[in-house]
């Protein structure tokens, strides 16, 4: 993060309700060459932000968000990216998944929305998945399909960070 003092610079950005997206820098060029580079990046990550949504157990909701929501943070802060769960204050004006369609029968209190990257996105949903499986009530007919479903969300992990 750069940090200046106002002396350095001058900076006009729109006011709120002005049309213009223009933000004008001046000052020694260096200074306003790094500046531009680091507000074209935030502006690039805030036009690639995605909301994807996964189906998480509500009974595992719980224990994901954690005492304090301490895992949640830590989640959060693993991938870079926000993650909304049903009942939240936020949980409404973080907006509509792009994948809601593909969860339509489920129940919507078990509906998370993550938003972030899209490559961030699917990192999170990935590790949600895991942590609500590994939190599921052990069922010995089930265990077959629960192992497996693990390693392959693993593999998947895996190879996505290649």
């Amino acid at each position: 993060m750069l940090f200046y003092s106002k002396s350095d610079f001058n900076e006009h950005s729109p006011r709120y309700g002005e049309p213009s997206d223009q933000v004008r820098l001046q000052g020694e060029p260096k200074l306003v060459a790094k500046l531009k580079a680091a507000l074209e990046k935030i502006a690039t990550d805030l036009q690639d932000r995605v909301i994807l949504a996964v189906e998480i157990p509500l009974a595992q909701h719980r224990v994901i968000i954690g005492r304090g929501g301490q895992n949640l943070k830590d989640l959060e802060h693993k991938f870079k990216v926000e993650i909304q769960f049903p009942g939240s204050r936020s949980y409404d004006q973080v907006g509509d998944a792009v994948n809601l369609a593909e969860l339509s029968d489920a129940d919507p209190a078990t509906i998370i929305k993550v938003s972030g990257s899209p490559v961030a996105c699917e990192k999170a949903i990935a590790q949600l998945k895991v942590c609500s499986l590994s939190i599921m009530p052990y069922n010995s007919t089930d265990q077959f399909n629960r192992t497996f479903l693990i390693l392959f969300l693993m593999l998947s992990k895996l190879l996505q960070c290649r």
